[in-house]
């Protein structure tokens, strides 16, 4: 016997035509005009916290999820975490790094494929998303560990310094770009994170640019290639904020039925189809 919908999933079928599905995010990333073209694209999860005066800007979040999915559809995926904590507040070991990292790749892979993002809480320290060969990795690391040891004058580092991972669990590896994407976006604003689905914050004062892309992830790069660019907002709209909302309060209600199966009428979770409608095909954070 079919299992009625709940109330709330009536809800999300009733807004689900002003959301990008994934058949108009295709059709968009390969430069067609859909009808509702003019709408934005829409990021959606939750996640709520208080918004900084320095905090990581829509536009600039919105360019690092939209360069992340591009990697991805290059066959360059983001794999790599590399966390870098400085021993000092300038910024320049910081664009130093990347400028060694942009030869590195340039020189094993052909171009520069990174984002980043640069935090405060707990110290000053970089974060690193970056595709780097598997064969190649532990090269790098050994790079990596050399060219910070030249950057401070030091013969070695102290312990903590670098962080270099890969996920190697099961599951989706895009899913896994995508958590790590939030993860370093959690500086940003209180309703951008709500839309990206960045449900830890970090709000501290940063000098300086907070977050980027490489050049050839950049928007030139992807208009270039006819991919996705960005909707041209300075901040998410109300009705994006309020899909979000409802995607949570569906994500909450799929929890539950898990959590308890029987009074789901056997299903494990909500309408998938309801799921899949709310996810932007043009972004890998979704």
């Amino acid at each position: 016997m079919k299992c009625p919908r709940s109330k709330l999933q009536e809800k999300v079928a009733a807004c689900s035509s002003n959301v990008f599905s994934p058949s108009q995010g295709i059709q968009q990333a390969q430069g067609e005009k859909h009808p509702n073209a003019d709408l934005h694209p829409t990021y959606i999860v939750g996640g709520i916290s208080v918004s900084h005066p320095t905090a990581i800007k829509f536009k600039t979040a919105e360019n690092i999820v939209q360069a992340a999915g591009f990697a991805s559809a290059m066959g360059l995926p983001l794999e790599y975490h590399l966390t870098v904590r400085w021993s000092d507040k300038s910024s320049s070991h910081h664009y130093e790094l990347l400028r060694k990292i942009a030869d590195w790749q340039r020189y094993n892979i052909g171009k520069a494929v990174y984002v980043w993002s640069r935090e405060a809480k707990g110290g000053h320290h970089s974060h690193i998303l970056l595709h780097i060969p598997r064969s190649l990795s532990a090269k790098f690391r050994k790079l990596v560990v050399l060219w910070l040891k030249q950057s401070a004058g030091s013969r070695s580092l102290s312990k903590g310094t670098i962080s270099f991972t890969r996920h190697r669990g099961m599951g989706n590896p895009f899913s896994h770009i995508r958590n790590r994407v939030r993860y370093i976006l959690k500086g940003a604003g209180a309703d951008t994170r709500l839309l990206i689905g960045a449900r830890k914050a970090e709000q501290t004062n940063i000098k300086g640019k907070r977050a980027g892309t490489s050049q050839a992830l950049g928007v030139e790069a992807r208009r270039t290639a006819g991919s996705v660019l960005p909707c041209g907002l300075r901040q998410p709209t109300e009705e994006m904020l309020i899909a979000a909302r409802l995607r949570d309060a569906l994500n909450a209600e799929s929890d539950v039925r898990r959590t308890f199966p029987k009074h789901s009428c056997g299903q494990e979770g909500p309408n998938e189809a309801l799921i899949i409608q709310l996810k932007p095909a043009t972004s890998v954070v979704a």
